[in-house]
């Protein structure tokens, strides 16, 4: 037998809205029809305390003095409580103290009652409630105070006491864990409203300390603290800055990646390297009164006693690279004629490019400028092939004596329809002589200016030893464009000669090679040398081998791009393994260290010059 579950008692009928509308009118409508009658819904509204239309939330109320009355005698046992009084006991006390918190603290004399209950008047020795839900009053009744005293807790029930103890000091933790802001007063302030707290502070206590700098002693204790930490911090950091200096000294100083050293090793021993000084180059050029280039001289220096070469280029040369307009040098200029100081750079690297060395420095002169660089040597006594002509010279064939004005006019002079081997050749004339008055005057200022550096240095180094003169051995291009054409053949041995250690004029135009004498102590021999930068090489570093008495050669690279100058030098030398090592010295491209398989096939003799190292003055041999 199952049991049926009980009915339900029936739900009264809801009331229709015209009752709805009575009853907002007549509290007594509809008595006996509905059961009781329902509470006016004006009423009841009033009755919440957040529609009171007095005011809302907290209120600080000055009661109105009165005498004290006599207390009653304490009543033993426990007290009974209203349900707000113990609503509030157990659930509005966070709001409650920091209402405290942000209004200061309560006057003495106060109690804090609600405003909205008519509550009752509390039992003597009864814990006041302090943690009220919303509205509270602030009384200072003289007659108040004994029901605020916590002392003995009469008439209190010590688990209840215990738990607002426990509330209020879980509300002075969470505070203590985020900083409270401080709201300061004036002095002024603080004398009219002695009442009021200057600022607002989180309490102090085991849980709130170091919240902030200003907050107590134990907040002083932690700023002191923070400011000893960094100021320990800094002195770290200072005294750490030499040390790290040393190391990085140290590191960079004992790495040999991207560096050229000089060893300090003996010549004699293993191991031993030194640079190579490049030859130095100059590049001379020539303009008229308006900028534009009419002639390029290349000049080179051969060693510390004196000479060296002048190369003449004709501007008709054509390029190595043809490209965006430029088929010839004087092409490089005439694109960049708007921008005449540009196009003259221009023109100068393309000149490097052509020749394939780097170029140290650039000089240009006009008609003036010659002027001046002759004057202290002028006139000077020239063999003048043809007759010349012109709106500002005329001078006869056979020999002339040239004034420092005349010489610019003269090396810019045009004779007809001549060929510009013609017009090189006069300069080639007006170069010697100049150079052959200047190392027969003797004196040190035959060439105004530097002797050090620019073209005063060339003239007088030039001046005081053997000098080569050459035009730039060319043709005429098969196009009938009027290009000149450089043979290469001849064209090696001419730059060979006159620039035995030269420097790329770009990067990647030569390969940078360190040649070490991997058999014995000793001079590497002219014919490897000249081997080397006729295969595109450019020397930087010479010296020995980490060891003596080497049988195959080696060409070491670190960057596989480098795999084909490798190549090309081992089948100019025509010996010598090819390997790559990718932590080999990047300082330079190729590292050679040869071997008997080399060494004891080169001829110690040849009409070459030699590379000049640091320390000697050797000249052509």
């Amino acid at each position: 037998m199952t049991a049926e579950p009980p009915t339900p008692p029936a739900r009264p009928r809801r009331p229709d809205r015209s009752f709805r509308q009575a009853a907002l009118a007549d509290p007594t409508a509809g008595e006996g029809q509905f059961g009781d009658a329902r509470e006016n819904l004006r009423d009841a509204l009033a009755r919440i305390p957040d529609l009171d239309r007095a005011g809302h939330g907290a209120k600080v109320v000055q009661a109105p003095a009165a005498p004290a009355p006599t207390p009653d005698p304490p009543v033993p046992g426990p007290v009974s409580e209203t349900p707000d009084q113990g609503r509030s006991r157990s659930g509005g006390g966070l709001r409650s103290v920091a209402s405290r918190l942000v209004n200061g603290t309560v006057p003495e004399g106060a109690v804090v009652v609600d405003s909205t209950v008519a509550a009752p008047e509390p039992a003597v020795g009864e814990v006041d409630d302090l943690l009220e839900d919303d509205d509270i009053f602030v009384s200072d009744d003289p007659q108040v105070p004994a029901s605020l005293a916590r002392e003995g807790g009469h008439g209190v029930d010590p688990a209840r006491d215990r738990t607002v103890t426990e509330e209020v000091e879980s509300v002075q933790r969470l505070l203590a864990m985020a900083p409270v802001p401080v709201l300061t007063a004036t002095a002024a302030d603080s004398v009219d409203r002695a009442d009021t707290p200057a600022r607002l502070t989180a309490p102090s206590g085991p849980g709130s300390a170091g919240t902030s700098d200003t907050h107590g002693a134990d907040g002083v204790g932690v700023a002191r603290w923070r400011r000893a930490g960094f100021a320990a911090a800094v002195v770290l950091l200072v005294v750490s800055i030499p040390v790290m200096a040393r190391a990085g000294y140290r590191i960079v100083t004992n790495s040999t990646d991207g560096k050229l050293v000089s060893s300090q090793k003996s010549p004699d021993e293993p191991g031993f390297q030194e640079l190579v000084e490049s030859t130095p180059t100059q590049l001379l050029m020539q303009t008229d009164a308006d900028g534009v280039p009419i002639g390029v001289t290349f000049l080179s220096l051969s060693g510390a006693s004196g000479g060296g070469s002048v190369i003449f280029v004709p501007l008709e040369t054509a390029v190595r690279r043809p490209g965006y307009g430029v088929d010839r040098l004087s092409g490089a200029y005439e694109v960049l004629s708007d921008r005449p100081a540009d196009g003259r750079k221009q023109l100068g690297v393309q000149v490097a490019a052509l020749l394939n060395v780097g170029i140290d420095d650039q000089v240009e002169l006009d008609d003036r400028g010659w002027a001046q660089l002759v004057g202290p040597v002028a006139p000077l006594t020239i063999d003048n092939p043809d007759p010349i002509e012109t709106d500002d010279l005329v001078l006869p064939s056979g020999p002339v004596q040239l004034t420092a004005d005349q010489v610019g006019p003269y090396l810019r002079a045009e004779v007809g329809d001549e060929s510009a081997l013609n017009r090189l050749n006069r300069q080639e004339i007006v170069w010697r002589a100049w150079l052959d008055a200047v190392s027969a005057s003797g004196e040190a200022g035959a060439v105004p200016g530097e002797s050090s550096t620019g073209i005063g240095r060339f003239a007088q180094s030039l001046a005081r030893g053997p000098v080569t003169y050459s035009v730039l051995p060319t043709s005429p291009a098969d196009d009938g464009t009027g290009r000149l054409v450089v043979d290469d053949g001849p064209f090696n041995d001419l730059m060979l000669a006159a620039v035995p250690a030269p420097d790329p004029p770009a990067p990647g135009a030569r390969a940078t090679v360190k040649l070490l004498n991997g058999v014995a102590a000793g001079p590497i021999p002219d014919e490897v040398l000249q081997t080397v930068v006729r295969g595109q090489g450019s020397i930087t570093i010479v010296g020995n081998g980490p060891r003596f008495g080497t049988e195959t050669t080696t060409i070491t690279y670190s960057d596989p791009a480098d795999r084909g100058h490798a190549e090309l030098l081992a089948a100019g030398l025509g010996a010598g393994r090819v390997r790559l090592d990718l932590q080999a010295d990047d300082s330079v491209d190729l590292t050679v260290v040869l071997g008997h398989d080399v060494i004891d096939d080169a001829s110690s003799t040849t009409t070459v010059p030699s590379i000049d190292t640091p320390g000697t003055s050797e000249g052509p041999r």
